[in-house]
């Protein structure tokens, strides 16, 4: 199958699980950096998001920077239980992304597995 706008991210290097550094619990848009944890000349990364709040429902979605179409939403199922969810998400020429979440949560993780050098 061809997908109409696929981008060629390079090779797909796994890493040992590193934790980004900060608070992600914020209603609304922050940009995420992960300019200091990854190699120069990474093009993507592989995250894995973890999300538990009390209220099931809340939603965190990942973007490309600056972008309004998400490539991962992950919800709060059931109240203070966690989820989980891997994605493959493009960075900006500064290592960055965004994250949003439609209502503050209680705890958001997230961990880079992988890069695309």
């Amino acid at each position: 199958m061809a997908y109409a706008a696929t981008t060629d991210w390079g090779t797909k290097k796994r890493i040992a699980p590193t934790a980004i550094s900060g608070t992600f619990t914020a209603s609304g848009t922050t940009n995420v950096s992960v300019a200091t944890i990854v190699p120069a000349g990474t093009k993507a990364i592989t995250l894995r998001v973890v999300v538990n709040d009390a209220v099931a429902g809340t939603e965190c979605r990942i973007r490309e920077t600056s972008s309004s179409t998400s490539v991962l939403e992950v919800a709060a199922q059931v109240g203070g239980i966690n989820n989980e969810a891997q994605v493959d998400v493009q960075l900006d020429s500064s290592y960055t992304f965004d994250i949003n979440n439609n209502a503050a949560f209680d705890a958001v993780s997230l961990i880079v597995t992988a890069v695309y050098i």
